[in-house]
């Protein structure tokens, strides 16, 4: 045989065994990808797109099992070699994950339409709610409802629910997720969101329900989902981290950890009402429950961290819980929870404690508003504004002594502050000692003329 033949000979045998390595490694990657072990997917696909890189469906079932894994940011590059490789389907795939990736206008161009009409074509549909549900359109659930009619399969409707849940349409999100459980289905990301979809709705029995068929289908799904959560978190797919993490608080229920975070996930998209729904859940369940619960009861002032209940992390929920209720106008509530928190919390600060007070002041609330300024002043004894906030209070209560008592302790912080200068002159001026009043009216104006509150009050004394 020549060198010329026998080059061939080589070259064809080394061609045939990469072709058998990437088939190998592909039907591995399919195989993986439909037991749902979405990773190990998307790392025999990307070796076999490693060596032949030219090969549309490969990256196109890349970027799939990227975003099977909830890695839209690794989807988007093999998609667009896809695109660019004239692969069908390959549009459709990096629409997915630019909508998941917060860029929406990018992907919008991408999903094909007739005149003003969709395309009647499921997968479009189900992209086109998933962009609607991105822009907060509560035209979503009828746009994949229509998807469902078009297609009807278990994953469908329940993503169907859980559009429907999060558009607040409990009765119908529940039905729509009770659908897919007389189904019999065996998907467990199915059965996942439908579990998902009632714990919003409502529905704690067909949550529960939920959860009874994912474990039969799958033991350790748990930590799958809670994987693809934080991989949706980091690319910046909002709603699809806070599906995952949905899914993995109905499976469960007891769990506060979880619950927690679906319930900061809500707070920081601004949904207070799921927000203080999950952050009361998760205080109330599991590990955080007897904290929380002797946080709240307790009649000491300070924290209990010093009684051996500390636990920052529900100190962190129940802070980010007060913040929620203030943002609901629940100004009682808010005070309530923040004190809870500074309780539990191993590392209270004088700041945090003097917030309370100025929420129980607000609150009408002023043995509590004192409570929890008195601990400000003794982590910080030149805390001002907790020192402030006991003046007021003991005004309001008509202890005119100790008012002006922490008044001056205020003043002496602060020569010429004229918020300290008002009220202490007015208690002055209560007690029946208008020089006093007068003296520190004067102080303030030396320091600001233009203050014309103190100015009024230095006339109403002189007249």
């Amino acid at each position: 045989m020549g060198a010329a033949s026998r080059s061939c000979s080589v070259l064809a045998a080394l061609l045939l065994t990469t072709g058998c390595a990437t088939h190998r490694l592909a039907r591995e990657g399919d195989a993986h990808l439909e037991a749902g072990r979405t990773t190990l997917a998307v790392r025999c696909y990307r070796l076999a797109c490693e060596r032949r890189p030219e090969n549309g469906e490969l990256q196109l079932a890349l970027a799939r099992a990227c975003l099977a894994d909830a890695q839209p940011g690794e989807a988007e590059s093999p998609a667009r070699k896809a695109l660019t490789l004239e692969e069908p389907g390959a549009g459709l795939a990096l629409a997915e994950a630019l909508i998941r990736l917060g860029r929406s206008d990018e992907a919008a161009p991408l999903l094909p339409t007739v005149g003003a009409d969709l395309v009647e074509d499921p997968a479009v549909l189900e992209l086109r709610a998933l962009l609607q549900l991105a822009h907060h359109d509560p035209t979503a659930a009828d746009t994949m409802r229509r998807a469902v009619e078009i297609a009807p399969s278990p994953r469908r409707e329940a993503a169907l629910a859980w559009m429907l849940a999060r558009a607040g349409a409990a009765a119908e999100a529940a039905e729509a997720a009770h659908h897919v459980l007389e189904a019999n289905t065996e998907d467990p990301d199915a059965l996942g969101d439908a579990g998902a979809a009632m714990l919003l709705a409502g529905d704690v029995a067909g949550a529960r329900a939920a959860a009874r068929e994912v474990q039969s289908c799958v033991a350790d799904i748990s930590d799958r989902w809670q994987d693809q959560a934080a991989h949706a978190e980091r690319a910046g797919d909002t709603e699809g981290a806070l599906r995952l993490r949905a899914r993995g608080a109905a499976l469960h229920p007891e769990d506060g950890a979880q619950l927690g975070r679906l319930g900061l996930m809500f707070a920081e998209i601004g949904d207070a009402p799921r927000a203080s729904q999950f952050l009361e859940a998760a205080l109330t369940s599991g590990a955080y429950r007897a904290t929380w619960e002797h946080a709240q009861a307790s009649q000491q002032p300070g924290s209990v961290a010093m009684m051996g209940f500390e636990d920052d992390d529900a100190a962190a929920l129940a802070a980010a819980l007060a913040e929620v209720r203030m943002d609901q106008g629940r100004i009682g509530d808010a005070a309530r929870a923040l004190r809870a928190s500074l309780r539990m919390s191993g590392h209270p600060t004088a700041a945090a404690w003097t917030k309370a007070a100025a929420l129980f002041e607000r609150a009408r609330e002023g043995p509590a508003a004192i409570e929890a300024a008195s601990e400000a002043i003794r982590l910080d004894p030149g805390a001002f504004e907790a020192l402030l906030i006991v003046t007021r209070v003991l005004r309001g209560a008509g202890d005119l002594e100790q008012a002006i008592g922490y008044g001056r302790m205020a003043w002496r912080l602060t020569p010429g502050e004229p918020r300290v200068a008002l009220i202490l002159g007015e208690l002055y001026e209560l007690r029946g000692e208008p020089a006093a009043a007068r003296e520190l009216y004067l102080e303030a104006l030396r320091l600001d003329p233009s203050l014309a509150p103190l100015r009024a009050a230095l006339q109403r004394i002189e007249r």
